[in-house]
């Protein structure tokens, strides 16, 4: 699934002696677009609606060429707790040839969005979140809450280079203590986002809450303006392919 309008503000730095490891650079403007793009919105519905429905997580990788062009992988859902376990089901098929390109290194996967089931609650990265994250060097992780209206909130987290695997296990369970002291979890207290947020962010990672209003009459999402002002304020991304 090939998104619109491929990343006209993505700059490529490749030198005379590595011809084959080249830098891309997705600006602000540019990353607002690839998150706004009717694809995006599209496969952001079909794998919402499909949590919504059967309360299991969906996922969907975000690929990027080394022209600077990005599409979508596959569609899946997996379990109640993690896209690990259920039936790992294939709700909507990537390219033919898009792994094989991945392999040879032509393409990417630089992020991953899935859903959590929860409709309330603070979104919590647990810590098979971060660690995945880790292992695949992703730029960009967007774990996503689908409302009771509809509406699609999204955690964008880039997690900095300098963490260890080893310390994200203290990471999640400061979060996790720090809500329960309330009486908070992760189908309660919506509102205790910014808790969640602040202690990723004093901890390393980079984080911003975006919102897809859903219109009842269209049937459609639109990234909500706010929303695109956040963005710009997170920054772009650098990636080596």
């Amino acid at each position: 699934m090939s998104v619109e309008n491929p990343l006209e503000n993505v700059s490529k730095k490749e030198t005379p002696e590595e011809r084959e490891n080249i830098e891309l650079e997705i600006s602000e403007k540019a990353l607002i677009e690839s998150l706004s793009s009717a694809d995006f919105l599209k496969a952001l519905k079909i794998s919402g609606f499909e949590t919504y429905k059967s309360g299991y997580e969906t996922s969907f990788k975000l690929y990027i060429s080394k022209e600077g062009s990005m599409e979508l992988g596959e569609i899946s859902k997996g379990g109640t707790d993690n896209m690990g376990e259920g039936p790992h089901e294939i709700i909507s098929q990537e390219r033919e040839g898009l792994l094989q390109e991945v392999s040879k290194g032509k393409v990417k996967d630089f992020a991953h969005l899935h859903f959590h089931p929860e409709p309330e609650g603070a979104i919590m990265p647990s810590e098979e979140d971060l660690i995945i994250m880790k292992q695949l060097d992703l730029d960009i992780e967007i774990i996503c809450r689908i409302g009771t209206d509809k509406d699609i909130d999204a955690l964008l987290l880039k997690l900095g280079k300098n963490i260890h695997p080893n310390e994200l296990s203290d990471l999640v369970n400061c979060y996790y203590d720090e809500l329960s002291k309330n009486g908070i979890t992760n189908t309660s207290g919506r509102g205790d986002d910014a808790t969640v947020q602040k202690i990723l962010r004093d901890n390393g990672v980079e984080n911003v809450m975006i919102s897809y209003e859903f219109n009842r009459k269209t049937k459609k999402y639109t990234l909500s303006k706010e929303s695109k002002e956040k963005i710009k304020k997170f920054g772009g991304l650098k990636i080596k392919i």
